[in-house]
């Protein structure tokens, strides 16, 4: 695909001089490949975390629920203790 863009040139220059590439097609295809693997291990942190808080809740409400009470009383009662 071919497209224009405006790219700030000391950016440029910089990205250029790091990278010792002086190809601008080839710059920003680089540029936008380290901008997806950035991204996607951004994401990949989240999805770890989440996990993380979905198991160490799923500990806690196993922990707390009295044996053989519904767990809607359990959660009635956490939210009674919240609000004081």
């Amino acid at each position: 695909m071919q497209t224009s863009i405006i790219v700030d040139d000391e950016l440029l220059a910089k990205a250029q001089t790091l990278t010792n590439l002086y190809e601008q097609s080839l710059l920003i295809k680089e540029a936008l490949a380290a901008l997806i693997e950035r991204e996607s291990a951004k994401r990949l942190v989240n999805l770890v975390q989440t996990k993380r808080r979905l198991v160490s809740h799923k500990k806690l409400r196993d922990s707390i629920k009295p044996q053989g009470a519904p767990l809607s009383t359990v959660v009635v009662e956490l939210r009674m203790e919240e609000n004081n």
